[in-house]
């Protein structure tokens, strides 16, 4: 099982996914991402289909037709596995406190979770309305 999975709500975002994406990768095996193309028009379903066939077991590209943001986001929740689910909506405070964790871990991932439940008690799971 995934320690954290973390919705990626995209809608016509090829311009900046890629650097949002890599951000998240230091996590590895233990981190779920799902790239929620919400009906794109642009090349975000191809860029979300490139990571997913180059990060298989890391990444999963999710495709449906439009319905906003907050349907975005539900589509992440519920297609998650990780014991931890956070939406991207507020990612540059996460992937700092994210990444932070990741690079200076000394023990293997699964010893870190008690840490993760307290980042995210801290900041809050809940889906942001």
């Amino acid at each position: 099982m995934k320690i954290l999975t973390i919705a990626i709500p995209s809608y016509n975002s090829m311009d900046y996914m890629r650097n949002c994406i890599e951000s998240l990768l230091p996590g590895g095996e233990d981190v779920e991402i799902l790239i929620v193309d919400d009906g794109s028009k642009d090349e975000t379903p191809a860029i979300a289909d490139e990571y997913e066939e180059k990060y298989p077991g890391i990444i999963r590209a999710i495709h449906q037709e439009n319905g906003g943001h907050g349907e975005a986001v539900n589509a992440g929740l519920r297609n998650a596995t990780g014991a931890l689910t956070r939406s991207a909506v507020t990612l540059p405070l996460f992937c700092s406190i994210s990444t932070t964790l990741w690079e200076n871990r000394t023990s293997p991932p699964r010893s870190m979770i008690s840490r993760r439940r307290f980042c995210s008690t801290t900041y809050n799971l809940s889906v942001p309305t």
